[in-house]
């Protein structure tokens, strides 16, 4: 079965009727970032054996798959829609159809588009219209209350390891809604909470909610980290702060709040009977561990997909694929569960549920737990399509084989931090159309290579069936390669155009000027 081609008329049509296709914009983060057709799934073409069955179990589920649509060689078009929907065709989906000229058509079409890989403030002002009342403040005020002795509880609702990375001098680190299980007890021991983020977005959404259950004296810090930054001010590294457990009675006033707002936002409880007989069907639907990755990794409900709180939020376009599709939090923290089930509801998913009694009412029910990973899709054939070599086995291949062009198919950051000595990168989202450059015979020998090992291993029988016979991959990749003593070469600056660092995480005071302007909630409806 092959892909067809939909005009630009054609999808207009479909998405405007009761049932729309899903639509999967298959470029790099860093070119969805710039504009990408509003409700589409972010889904770079290299994560869709890793994230498909998540995003659409339905293999009925009617799909629209979307690349640049740019001329990359004269006469030659971004060739990624189309591969990306054989793809989906082997892996049993019915009815897969690519964007014909793309967004670039899209674009020329005059129709909307909407800019920003994850949720940014802006998106959240599009959505939520009271987010833009949320009180803050600048940099130079938070140092004028700092300086002046007035009492201010600095909350970082960033992760752990965000806050331990860099974050202002004197923040707390309270990941997520953690804020809100110590609201009282911080209210009561300052003058002012202030929470900070990298941006805007998440402390915005932390303080509307403590607002919501009617705290006063709350405020964003407007730019976040970033702003800190931009001012000319040095962030702390290695702070490992963090508040004890909350009193009761700030316990207590979290989870009445929280379970109020779930209630007033129309969040269900599902019982694990329920969440039971959609993990065993074959519709779409979303379960999401809100616990952390390591009592995931123990023992998980089958089909859940592990993530933080605040990253469900901001990265909901690249974790949720269907507006309409049922989304089951689970969770042992009531109030986590409850209130990203309050922003989900606000950001316009349609059913969020929370399943009651969290993880423990699943294991309590004799229900099956997995403990392990779910491995993606196709991974046992595209594994043994060609040699998988350990460390040692590769120092030996290497040198009975010379010479051997080594390949790094990971993205520009993986490429960045470390691969191996001579390694040329080929992103593998562009692996069939630019081997030729770097490997112009199939009679070449091939070493690919990744961060773990994944990625490689897909290039890999990609290029077998390519006709290249002479190719190996990397077990564990250059993580396992490094942990062996093994040399690794480092890049200064990454390669342009694929993942890159997200704005935040640049060190370029341009970039994150102009990340800091479009996520302004007064600059308008942040349509690119």
């Amino acid at each position: 079965m092959k892909a067809g081609l939909l005009a630009i008329d054609q999808l207009v049509a479909a998405l405007a009727a009761d049932h729309p296709p899903v639509v999967l914009d298959v470029r790099d983060l860093v070119e969805s970032e710039t504009g990408h057709l509003p409700g589409a799934a972010i889904l770079p073409r290299r994560r869709i054996e890793f994230r498909i069955d998540a995003l659409v179990r339905d293999r009925t589920t009617r799909l629209v798959v979307v690349d640049s649509g740019l001329e990359i060689a004269p006469g030659v078009r971004d060739p990624r829609a189309a591969l990306a929907a054989d793809t989906l065709l082997a892996f049993g989906y019915r009815e897969v159809a690519a964007l014909d000229g793309g967004l670039a058509a899209w674009r020329q079409a005059g129709l909307p588009m909407v800019s920003g890989t994850q949720v940014s403030s802006r998106a959240f002002g599009r959505r939520v219209a009271d987010l833009a009342r949320v009180p803050t403040i600048d940099v130079a005020t938070l140092r004028q209350w700092q300086q002046s002795g007035q009492r201010v509880a600095l909350c970082d609702v960033r992760s752990a390891g965000e806050h331990t990375q860099d974050c202002i001098p004197g923040a707390v680190s309270l990941p997520g809604f953690e804020a809100v299980s110590h609201a009282l007890d911080m209210a009561a021991e300052s003058d002012v909470i202030v929470l900070c983020s990298s941006a805007r977005t998440r402390s915005l959404a932390i303080a509307r909610t403590l607002i919501d259950l009617g705290m006063s004296d709350v405020v964003a810090l407007d730019g976040g980290t970033l702003a800190w930054r931009l001012a000319g001010h040095a962030l702390e590294q290695g702070s490992r702060r963090r508040r004890v457990q909350p009193s009761n009675a700030s316990r207590q006033f979290a989870e009445l709040g929280s379970a109020r707002l779930a209630k007033h936002h129309g969040v269900e409880r599902v019982e694990a009977v329920e969440l039971a007989a959609l993990v065993e069907a074959d519709g779409n639907f979303h379960a999401f561990d809100l616990r952390n990755l390591g009592q995931h990794g123990v023992a998980h409900v089958p089909r859940s997909v592990p993530v933080a709180c605040d990253m469900l939020l901001v990265r909901r376009d690249e974790m949720i694929a269907m507006a309409d599709a049922p989304v089951v939090l689970v969770d042992d923290d009531a109030v986590r569960a409850h209130l990203t089930g309050v922003w989900l509801r606000r950001l316009g998913q349609v059913r969020v549920c929370t399943l009651a009694g969290g993880f423990a009412a699943w294991i309590g029910g004799g229900r099956p737990a997995r403990t392990a990973v779910e491995m993606p899709l196709g991974w046992q054939e595209a594994s043994s399509a060609a040699p998988g070599l350990g460390v040692d086995d590769v120092a030996r291949w290497l040198a009975a084989r010379a010479p051997v062009r080594v390949l790094h198919v990971d993205t520009s950051a993986s490429w960045q931090r470390g691969h191996l000595p001579g390694a040329s990168w080929l992103p593998r989202g562009w692996l069939e159309a630019r081997i030729a450059a770097v490997a112009p015979s199939a009679e070449d020998t091939l070493l690919v290579t990744c961060n773990d090992g994944s990625q490689s291993a897909y290039a890999a029988a990609t290029l077998r069936q390519r006709g290249y016979a002479n190719v190996a991959w990397l077990q564990g990749g250059t993580r396992l390669w490094a942990g062996a003593g093994r040399t690794l070469e480092t890049a200064s600056s990454p390669p342009p155009g694929d993942d890159a660092l997200l704005p935040p995480a640049r060190r370029d005071v341009l970039a994150m000027r102009d990340y800091l302007d479009r996520e302004d909630l007064s600059g308008g409806p942040g349509q690119a």
